[in-house]
């Protein structure tokens, strides 16, 4: 598969996602399982690094997702079947039901800084900003004073030789603005063309993760 090709999917699957998403939130008694096999995703593969946070998976049968690098804040899975379910990298702040101390892990298993984790210290970041504001450039540069760098997080990008490979998530956490998933879409924050601003929702959403 080409990088094009790779990147169409992907786009395809995160639009798929987001669709989901609101129909999950929106009908409360939607099964998210059923949702996914009904949309044709793949839960060993389409979840990993997904923005989850909040949703309800009580009494669901998640047996064979993988949710590792998931940002699963405040996720409840009381009384569901966790059995075999991937947690690797995930964030699990407040969620419930499950036995923290089993699943909580801070990378991904390329020993990699996952996307929703990097969503929080941008986040933080411009939260510690006159008027909320952090550029572009401001997120990177600020980036390892808030979230514990890995060495592969701070390698340089095969494809842009001048970027650390951390650079590229928060390239995408500012470029994905179409997707339901991201932190502009639920709120958080807002573009400004050259950066983010949070928004009041953003620092409750902080201070609900203890920061």
């Amino acid at each position: 598969m080409t990088a094009e090709e790779t990147d169409t999917s992907a786009q395809a699957i995160a639009e798929t996602l987001d669709r989901l998403i609101v129909e999950a939130e929106r009908d409360e008694q939607a099964s998210f399982a059923a949702l996914v096999r009904a949309a044709g995703l793949d839960p060993a593969r389409d979840f990993v690094g997904a923005f989850l946070a909040d949703l309800d998976f009580r009494d669901e049968d998640l047996r064979g997702f993988d949710f590792s690098g998931a940002d699963l804040t405040g996720a409840d899975f009381r009384r569901a079947n966790v059995a075999g379910v991937r947690f690797e990298g995930a964030i699990l702040t407040g969620a419930i039901g499950l036995n923290e101390t089993r699943f909580a892990v801070t990378k991904t298993a390329g020993n990699r800084t996952s996307e929703p984790e990097m969503r929080i210290g941008a986040l933080r970041i411009a939260a510690n900003k006159p008027n909320g504001r952090a550029t572009t450039t401001q997120l990177k540069d600020e980036m390892p004073k808030y979230i514990d760098l890995t060495v592969e997080d701070m390698s340089l990008s095969k494809t842009r030789p001048n970027e650390a490979m951390y650079h590229q998530i928060i390239g995408n956490i500012i470029s994905h603005q179409g997707f339901r998933t991201n932190i502009f879409a639920k709120g958080l924050a807002i573009y400004t063309g050259d950066g983010i601003q949070i928004t009041d929702a953003g620092r409750e959403f902080l201070r609900r993760r203890g920061f």
